[in-house]
Parts: C-alpha cells; sequence; structure tokens
C-alpha cells in the first residue's frame, strides 16, 4: 500500500472521530495498524483516540509501539507523558 493511501485512510478515521465515530474511528486505526505494524503514525493516531475516549490501557500500549517506531518524536513524547 502507497504512503498517500495509508495517509487517506488514517485521514478518515480520524475525520470520523471528530465526526463523533470513535468506536469507527478506533476499528479503522486498529485494522490499519493491525496491517501497518510500522506506521507510526497510524499509531499516533489510533493513542490519541483512546486516550480521548479514556481508554489509556490500550493508549498507553499504542502510545508505547509508536514510541518504538520513532523515539525522538515530539508528539508521541508529549502523549506518553500525559
Amino acid at each position: 500500500m502507497g504512503d498517500s493511501n495509508l495517509q487517506d485512510r488514517i485521514d478518515d478515521a480520524t475525520y470520523d472521530f471528530t465526526l463523533g465515530d470513535a468506536a469507527g474511528a478506533i476499528q479503522k486505526l486498529a485494522e490499519i495498524t493491525k496491517g501497518n505494524p510500522t506506521s507510526f503514525t497510524g499509531w499516533l493516531a489510533l493513542t490519541e483516540v483512546l486516550y480521548a475516549e479514556g481508554q489509556y490501557d490500550a493508549a498507553l500500549k499504542s502510545a508505547e509501539k509508536a514510541h518504538s517506531l520513532q523515539p525522538e518524536d515530539i508528539h508521541i513524547n508529549t502523549s506518553l507523558s500525559r
């Protein structure tokens, strides 16, 4: 899958979340990260949605995966600090 198509799918899931469909967004992002386990942006988006929904244990696991992919990224380090 091309990077632009992957990013489009992540953006679509994020848009679902902004429209109030958190469950749908989580499902889409879980599928994305399962099929693309090295997608930092997928893991980061999943982290943020899970955190916003109060699913802190799952958010932490996603954040740890994202951090393992890009440990110097300021966004994931901020997420982990929360």
